[in-house]
């Protein structure tokens, strides 16, 4: 299983923790507790486990979430967002370990 990201928003992949927030799709809650590859640009970055995940609305997002998800704005981030995945009311926040011994690429 692989979770992919385009970005390294404010070097988050590097954190022992870290988030991300996603379209609510159902897909993750099955996934908690399982290891999965973190991909970044097409390559695989490190090995991670989902440890925990919250749904929300994009209303729900604040400013300090969005500087440490995204490293931008509360806006700038809903905007992000809604370019993403269009009004979708359903939001997922991912929480993950970067798993022991996986060294970032």
């Amino acid at each position: 299983m692989t979770i992919k990201f385009s970005k390294n928003w404010g070097c988050k992949l590097d954190d022992y923790k870290f988030t991300t927030i996603r379209e609510n799709t159902g897909y993750w809650v099955s996934q908690i507790g399982k290891n999965h590859d973190v991909e970044l640009k097409g390559q695989k970055y490190c090995e991670a486990m989902l440890l925990w995940r919250i749904t929300m609305n994009i209303e729900q997002i604040t400013e300090s979430l969005a500087k440490a998800d995204a490293d931008m704005s509360r806006e700038n981030l809903i905007k992000m967002l809604t370019k993403m995945y269009g009004n979708t009311p359903a939001l997922e926040l991912l929480c993950w370990e970067r798993k022991l011994g996986s060294n970032v690429v």
